[in-house]
């Protein structure tokens, strides 16, 4: 299983303090290993999100990738435009 982050997260996690990043890729890792452990289908979506803390991934899985799409906070990385 192989994880790539699309820019939007890659630029989302440059920002975020050393300390939360490390925790992030750590959680990255494990999920890594066996993302349906980790990642929880979104209802009515067809994508899925990670939780870590007050931060979600929103990522689409396939059977040999894991690609994340977005990091946010959770207040914000929900909303869709409309």
């Amino acid at each position: 299983m192989r994880i790539i982050l699309g820019k939007k997260a890659e630029r989302f996690l440059q920002k975020l303090p050393k300390e939360q990043q490390a925790r992030i890729m750590k959680k990255l890792e494990q999920a890594e290993k066996d993302p349906l452990r980790y990642f929880e289908r979104l209802e009515g979506r067809a994508d899925y999100k990670l939780r870590i803390g007050s931060i979600r991934i929103i990522a689409d899985l396939e059977p040999d990738l894991v690609a994340i799409r977005k990091i946010g906070h959770r207040k914000d990385i929900y909303e869709q435009k409309r």
